[in-house]
């Protein structure tokens, strides 16, 4: 129908210009628009941090010009509270607010489903509002990943997702063997903040033991031992990728909008997208990859370390046990 069209491309119109994975796969399944090769297009585009984006709409072929709202249907509920002329708007936030709570079906999808809203309205107070149902599934990579980094250490899930969502993925993942230590649902950026930082704090404390030598030595030279290493996807992770010990950002897959610089700010390494993968299907198995790159480093400079010891320790013992030139035990030392 041509409503359901309409308010398709009216989301893709803003999922374009969004961060969010929820909203790139709304872009993704825009069929072609109203007007041919014409795209809706968007104006005064706003974003809010954990809730959705707002923006004001023209789409092809319609002179109607629509004030547009996507994002939790709570928050769009409320858009339309405040902004709908006339009491269009009144009415059909209940029925937006209800719509999560009324589908109790986790969905066929292995994460469960997630349920997003679009409203539009007008300053003649027409008014419309659409929920998309979509299904979460599990990468493929996401399997191997998380069995090798949850072979090294704990591994915790942190999601704005519904509980419901994030316990689906983690039975999803569990029943293959990846378990997690604990799953966190329903953040918002600021909850995501602080569990990030209680966490950092945890794993510094208990990944190094104060009894083993080679810690007291690491503490008495200044190192840092522990730590959390956080991966995000999304511009609301900014805040919690800089307060870990390390953040790894996959860049969104996205067709235009913001640029993955949104991103980069809080993170100590930013996956970028790969032309051969637009669905980001290889994006975790970068991440084992970065992690694999800098453990071996680390080995590196260890064993770097304690050659120039061993060679400045020769080197010095030798010059001080003899009668060798100066100018020699600098050609040794060096």
């Amino acid at each position: 129908p041509e409503s359901r069209r309409r308010a398709l491309s009216a989301a893709a119109a803003l999922g374009r210009l969004s961060l969010h994975p929820v909203s790139l796969a709304l872009a993704a399944a825009d069929s072609p628009s109203l007007g041919g090769d014409e795209v809706a297009r968007v104006a005064d585009f706003q974003m809010v941090a954990g809730a959705g984006v707002t923006g004001a709409i023209a789409l092809p072929g319609d002179a109607t010009k629509w004030q547009a709202a996507l994002g939790r249907p709570d928050f769009v509920a409320e858009r339309l509270e405040q902004l709908c002329v006339g009491d269009a708007g009144g009415r059909l936030a209940p029925v937006l607010r209800a719509g999560p709570a009324a589908s109790s079906e986790a969905g066929s999808g292995d994460g469960g489903s997630i349920m997003t809203a679009l409203a539009l309205w007008s300053d003649g107070g027409r008014c419309s509002a659409w929920v998309f149902r979509l299904e979460n599934r599990l990468k493929a990579s996401a399997v191997p990943v998380v069995a090798e980094i949850a072979r090294r250490g704990p591994v915790y899930m942190l999601t704005g997702d519904r509980e419901s969502n994030a316990l689906a993925a983690a039975r999803a993942l569990a029943a293959e063997g990846c378990n997690f230590e604990a799953v966190f649902a329903d953040l918002r950026p600021e909850d995501k903040l602080a569990k990030v930082a209680e966490l950092d704090r945890s794993s510094r404390g208990s990944l190094g033991t104060p009894a083993l030598p080679q810690t007291r030595f690491l503490r008495w030279l200044g190192v840092t031992t522990g730590g959390l290493l956080m991966v995000g996807d999304g511009v609301n992770d900014a805040p919690a990728l800089a307060a870990a010990t390390a953040g790894v950002s996959l860049a969104p897959h996205m067709e235009g909008g913001l640029s993955a610089a949104a991103v980069e700010g809080g993170s100590d390494v930013v996956i970028l997208p790969q032309a051969g993968d637009p669905a980001g299907e290889e994006d975790l198995r970068r991440v084992a990859w970065v992690l694999g790159l800098a453990r071996r480093a680390r080995r590196l400079m260890q064993q770097n370390v304690v050659l120039a010891v061993a060679s400045i320790g020769g080197a010095s013992a030798l010059t001080l046990a003899s009668d060798i030139p100066l100018w020699l035990g600098v050609v040794l030392h060096e």
